[in-house]
């Protein structure tokens, strides 16, 4: 008896029919399908740095994407693989709740699946006006048009109603240096454009519509696109360690006290003390700055000399104390504060003060809320904080003009630098106590990277309770204090480099790059067909 063998299919014809089950998809099925997908994205993101996910996750969406009848259905499909991306990459957010569980229980579910919902609107129009300029049966040039409108879709979260560019998905590439030194050139949004488009091309390997060995070409071109990408930021990295400033040596503060501690009555002399304490500590080098991280200072030391005077005598002659500091201004009407970072020398005299200027929306203040009924911010409670005048640069005596920021503004790119009075270096002081042992610390940290890279300039960030560090104009950690470690981080400064690319123009190269893409996806759209061949 003959028996003829069927061949075990090939891994391209495997593609396709993977790509065929999720085209046949429907229902429910398809919704959970395209949030699983966004879901399984954010994972590329920090700590995961699972960017080989993108190659999955990516690939899948646009397969279930070609399944959509309507500009509706296209509509949704997007808004579902944007709320599954956002609402695993953000869960952290919800913990900030727990801190006043008693008040804010009822928010718990809303926390962070709320704010994903309202931002994924950004990218589901963008998925619909890319299926309305291109059709389903032209792959290569919808794929071109889904990464424009997909990038600029994240812009614009990044940018409307005071914005939240949080896990843009660029920040996919921090963990690998030699890729992320792109965003010196075309920045962080720029790098989203190449972060997406590499993994979208490979959609075609899947596409019924295309050749197998346009597949391929597709898939390799991707690759040959980050393969430059690496090869640019390698020739951009130097061999060696960055050079340092001479004289200067910082030491950054991680108390690590839990939030839910920070602000009782009866802990504030114990968490002033451990503050104190680890400053303090013997070093190898005598620090001549010493920061402290966002809110370390619990009592108000503009109008009170005695309390300088005595924060002060922790100095030595000729040390500095960066401290942030709540500035309460409770005789406005209404009672208002200001986020600030102040800097004290060893008389307890005032010699420089910066006033935060970007607020959280929900966490920091309320948006609309003389106008609506609802409750306070998470961290401000019932006080109102007031606005700073924007970066500015801040001179210390004895060191580098310096650019300070608090927490969340440093994640908004070319937004950390006054350009007028150009700094030297950064400083970041923060709070991260909110959100506990978690993603969230590790994304902020990453950002930061992504700024050193972007404006060529280190960065020196104290957190509360991690992840505090010394960051070169490269984007390296050159000293770190992991997440809830208690204890201090000394180092020299490093020197900042020339003034970038990005950091001159902007995302000028950002909209070059969508705006190209979306031509070429639109003239490929009304070329010729050509027949397409069985492989």
């Amino acid at each position: 008896m003959n028996v003829t063998k069927r061949p075990f299919p090939g891994l391209a014809a495997l593609i396709v029919a993977a790509a065929d089950w999720f085209r046949s998809l429907r229902g429910w099925r398809r919704v959970v399908a395209a949030i699983a997908a966004g879901g399984l994205a954010s994972l590329s993101l920090p700590p995961g740095d699972a960017l080989p996910l993108l190659w999955v996750a990516i690939p899948i969406f646009i397969w279930i994407l070609e399944s959509a009848q309507s500009r509706k259905a296209a509509f949704w499909l997007g808004w579902c693989f944007s709320f599954g991306y956002l609402a695993v990459s953000l869960y952290w957010l919800t913990f900030a709740l727990f801190v006043a569980i008693d008040r804010y229980w009822w928010l718990v579910p809303f926390a962070s699946n709320g704010l994903a919902a309202g931002l994924s609107f950004y990218f589901a129009l963008g998925t619909m006006l890319a299926t309305m300029l291109v059709a389903r049966d032209r792959p290569l040039a919808r794929c071109l048009v889904l990464v424009a409108m997909w990038s600029l879709a994240e812009w614009v979260r990044g940018h409307a109603l005071t914005g939240f560019p949080w896990n843009l998905p660029g920040y996919a590439w921090t963990e690998y240096p030699w890729l992320i030194q792109n965003a010196a050139w075309i920045g962080i949004y720029g790098v989203t454009v190449l972060t997406l488009l590499a993994p979208a091309l490979a959609s075609l390997l899947g596409s019924r519509a295309a050749s197998a060995a346009t597949g391929r070409k597709a898939t390799l071109a991707g690759l040959g696109i980050m393969a430059v990408a690496a090869l640019f930021g390698l020739l951009r990295l130097p061999d060696g360690p960055t050079p340092t400033v001479p004289g200067v040596r910082l030491r950054l503060v991680q108390p690590s006290i839990e939030q839910s501690l920070k602000w009782v009555d009866g802990r504030y002399n114990e968490n002033l003390r451990r503050h104190i304490k680890l400053s303090l500590e013997p070093a190898a080098a005598l620090p001549n700055i010493i920061i402290w991280p966002e809110a370390a200072e619990p009592y108000p030391i503009d109008d009170h000399p005695d309390n300088a005077r005595a924060l002060a005598s922790i100095l030595k002659p000729g040390q500095l104390l960066a401290t942030g500091i709540a500035r309460d201004f409770l005789s406005a009407n209404p009672p208002t504060f200001r986020d600030s970072l102040e800097v004290l020398d060893s008389k307890g005299d005032i010699v420089a003060v910066y006033d935060k200027f970007h607020y959280v929306p929900f966490g920091e203040y309320m948006p609309l809320s003389r106008w609506l009924p609802i409750v306070q911010a998470v961290a401000a409670g019932d006080i109102e904080p007031t606005e700073g005048p924007g970066p500015v640069t801040i001179t210390i005596p004895g060191f580098p003009p310096v650019g300070p920021l608090i927490c969340y503004e440093v994640i908004f790119p070319h937004d950390v630098v006054d350009e007028e009075h150009r700094p030297d270096w950064l400083i970041d002081v923060t709070n991260d106590g909110w959100f506990g042992r978690s993603a969230g610390p590790y994304q902020h940290f990453a950002m930061m990277r992504v700024r050193a890279v972007e404006e060529g300039l280190p960065l020196a960030n104290a957190a509360n309770d991690g992840i505090s560090g010394v960051i070169d104009p490269y984007g390296r950690v050159i000293a770190r204090l992991g997440l809830e470690g208690v204890g201090i981080v000394d180092s020299d400064l490093p020197v900042h480099i020339a003034k970038t690319l990005y950091a001159k123009i902007g995302d000028w190269a950002f909209f070059i790059m969508v705006l190209g893409l979306s031509v070429a996806g639109v003239l490929l759209s009304h070329a010729p067909a050509r027949p397409r061949t069985k492989p």
